[in-house]
């Protein structure tokens, strides 16, 4: 059996912003082909148009929030020239949507297509003001965001985003304890660090303390490859416990040096 990690990801934009949700979505597509399935990470698409449902709600935009924002792991916006409809709380939907997934602690990444406000300053450029004055609302709200100037730097920009948020970050946030104990006391605490190969994570699971123990012993005649970088980043190796460290497709082993297996 296959344990594969999937990340609901809402794509917000305005009415202008057309290609740009072509290449999110064509850019997930390839991801989860790739880097996803290698990783065992699956992201999928969601957008208002195609996955909200007739509902009642306070206002529109609370019922989107409701069957999307609330459900999803994180959000990428995009913006043109457009900033969007303004709703009763916000100066557009996707602006609350933004922000209400900042306050859920959600994944965020936000893109602006670099502009330049005319001299006649048409209806057109009442929008951009809009935006610009969204791009300092997000350095107030902690919020890095990304501009770009054509749409293959856009997509090369999604690219290496969407592998460092998903597949870079969330090696370095998982981390799953494996303690083994018998009758009178705790035995030893097994931690793998950065997983990337849940099916032989799940093995220990599934098995008894005893075969747990004789997993570590097997750990503990690998040799150890010293690395600065995982000491220099992981407080983990000050504790006395076996740990595997998943990095850079290398394996590192760690453990305390009195360990016995007892």
């Amino acid at each position: 059996m296959q344990y594969v990690k999937q990340y609901s990801i809402l794509i917000s934009c305005p009415s202008d912003v057309k290609e740009e949700i072509k290449i999110i979505e064509q850019e997930i597509y390839d991801f989860n082909k790739s880097e996803g399935k290698t990783n065992k990470v699956n992201l999928l698409p969601i957008n208002w148009k195609g996955d909200s449902y007739p509902s009642t709600g306070e206002y529109p935009q609370q019922v989107i929030n409701k069957q999307l924002v609330d459900s999803c792991d994180a959000i990428i916006a995009v913006f043109r020239n457009r900033f969007g409809t303004p709703t009763k709380l916000y100066n557009s939907g996707t602006e609350e949507e933004i922000l209400l997934m900042k306050e859920q602690n959600k994944k965020i990444l936000v893109y602006f297509l670099n502009q330049h406000i005319s001299d006649e300053y048409t209806e057109k450029d009442i929008q951009k003001t809009k935006i610009n004055e969204f791009q300092e609302t997000c350095k107030t709200h902690g919020i890095l965001f990304w501009k770009y100037n054509e749409l293959e730097e856009f997509k090369k920009c999604i690219n290496r985003h969407i592998y460092k948020h998903f597949i870079d970050e969330e090696n370095i946030k998982s981390v799953l304890s494996v303690t083994c104990f018998n009758k009178e006391s705790m035995q030893d605490t097994l931690v793998f660090q950065s997983i990337s190969n849940l099916d032989f994570i799940w093995l220990f699971l599934d098995e008894k303390n005893k075969y747990i123990i004789n997993k570590i012993k097997e750990i503990d005649q690998i040799k150890i490859i010293e690395s600065p970088s995982i000491k220099k980043q992981n407080p983990l190796n000050k504790l006395s416990q076996s740990s595997i460290y998943f990095f850079e497709q290398r394996i590192y082993i760690m453990r305390p040096k009195n360990w016995t297996g007892s």
